[in-house]
């Protein structure tokens, strides 16, 4: 085995430690709720109650995080550290009006003086300095970035654009570069990464030449979904063996209004039957069908339960990088009338579970 892969393989394991070695302060409000500030897990303050409430601020602090504030008719953007220090003043990182928010110690900003994208670390200190195009969050120490590429609009003034050109990698939190021409929209799980001169073939897994000649191997989501769907699903299904791959509760819709919650065990008993009718539509061939990363997500405001807590990061938002939800798309014709089912299956430490049901 290369020293790069022991170097590599124990720097994942310090990331992993670092972010795991304190516990993350808890939001709490002043008097009249208008001001947030942060206490550890002794109810000591860490942070005073001085960040304007009513502009969103994650409930959970772990090493830092994005801060807008509104103060003498104007806005204020920096980053806070959970020692209380004030950083990058006016360069955070917005996505879709969302400031970023951190990922395994490290987040992303904006310099307005390069127009480009660097990562600050726990310490509110440049880790990557601003000089690619764009980043990806960091995700099991690796990150997908986007070099020297321009931006593009289909018309004139349109006030949405996209970037073209370029070169697209994927680099370490040390600015290191482990792939050269690395696809940002490769759905791929970075928490499955092998690295070895001597990989079996495995269907699930895409394969990259790094430039110091190994090969990294990562888990596509949606080879892995397919994949498992022959296995447990496009099979003669039982009802024990629905249950197998369901979550504790299902979330589902009767029609484009109603919706409902029901107990694995309650589920079953009312809609095993219209889901063994899909499933065996569809090994016979008489539905079209597809699977894909799910159009409709983890919802926080539907999926509140502590049981899918883990499942969102300090600021609300889906882990969809590590814990996607698929969705198996399957269209019916009936006397010439097309109707879609959808299946939804989060991705969770114990496999694939079904969690949602649109029929």
């Amino acid at each position: 085995m290369k020293p790069f892969f022991i170097i590599f393989c124990f720097q994942l394991f310090f990331t992993s430690l670092f972010s795991q070695d304190k516990l993350p302060l808890k939001a709490f409000f002043n008097a009249d709720s208008t001001l947030v500030g942060y206490k550890d897990t002794s109810g000591e303050i860490v942070i005073p109650a001085k960040l304007n409430a009513d502009l969103g601020l994650p409930e959970t602090f772990e090493d830092i995080i994005s801060v807008l504030e509104y103060q003498n008719d104007k806005f204020t953007s920096y980053f806070l550290t959970r020692t209380g220090k004030v950083v990058a003043v006016d360069s955070l990182y917005f996505f879709d009006n969302t400031p970023d928010c951190e990922n395994e110690g490290f987040i992303r900003f904006h310099s307005k003086e390069t127009d480009k994208m660097g990562l600050l670390n726990a310490q509110g200190e440049i880790q990557i300095p601003a000089e690619y195009s764009y980043i990806s969050q960091v995700k099991n120490g690796m990150i997908s970035a986007w070099k020297d590429a321009t931006k593009k609009r289909e018309r004139p003034n349109e006030e949405h654009w996209f970037w073209v050109g370029g070169q697209q990698l994927l680099i370490d939190t040390n600015n290191q570069v482990l792939i050269e021409d690395f696809p940002l929209d490769s759905n791929l799980d970075f928490y499955s990464v092998r690295v070895d001169d001597n990989l079996v073939n495995d269907k699930s897994r895409e394969y990259f030449k790094s430039n110091t000649g190994r090969t990294f191997s990562f888990i596509n989501f949606d080879k892995q979904f397919e994949l498992i769907l022959e296995q447990q699903l496009f099979i003669p299904l039982s009802s024990e063996g629905l249950r197998n791959i369901c979550a504790d509760s299902i979330y589902f819709y009767v029609d484009r209004y109603k919706q409902g919650k029901l107990q694995v065990n309650e589920f079953l008993e009312n809609y095993f039957g219209q889901v063994k009718e899909l499933v065996e539509n569809r090994v016979s061939d008489s539905s079209d069908f597809f699977v894909s990363l799910s159009a409709f997500g983890l919802d926080s405001y539907i999926y509140n339960s502590p049981s899918f807590a883990k499942y969102f990061n300090n600021c609300g938002f889906p882990r969809e990088w590590k814990y996607p939800v698929m969705g198996l798309y399957i269209t019916q014709t009936v006397e010439e009338e097309r109707s879609q089912s959808v299946l939804e299956f989060l991705k969770t430490d114990d496999g694939y579970k079904i969690i949602n049901v649109r029929f």
